[in-house]
């Protein structure tokens, strides 16, 4: 897990890591490599199952913290990808285009906490 990690430095800006478990971290980058490094984790490192999408709200920072669970069968490994957004305006491109499946999650959090994901279905 720490290998993929420090690959992933090598292509994108990580935040923060926090390993909760030896087959669980997660990490946080920016709004604007988030989509890019979700597509990258699918597509060339076997994270083909998407498990979940969720936020949270840190109201006193005036954001939003989105957090993606993604699978490897494989190597039986989880990553959560964290990218937070403001509160004032909260958009984040949909990953519907990977996970048919992502636009009852972004469906959810549009309804909860009125983040917007433009082109996804099930939202207008």
């Amino acid at each position: 897990m720490k290998e993929t990690i420090e690959n992933l430095k090598d292509k994108y800006t990580i935040i923060s890591e926090v390993y909760q478990r030896k087959d669980l971290v997660f990490i946080t980058v920016e709004k604007k490599e988030t989509i890019d490094l979700i597509t990258y984790l699918k597509n060339d490192k076997g994270y083909t199952h998407f498990v979940l999408l969720t936020a949270v709200d840190w109201i006193e920072d005036g954001t939003f913290q989105l957090t993606y669970i993604l699978n490897n069968p494989s190597l039986k490994m989880d990553i959560g990808v964290r990218a937070d957004i403001p509160r004032e305006n909260p958009v984040m491109d949909s990953i519907h285009h990977l996970w048919e499946q992502v636009s009852t999650y972004q469906r959810e959090l549009k309804e909860m906490f009125g983040i917007d994901f433009p082109g996804s279905p099930r939202i207008d």
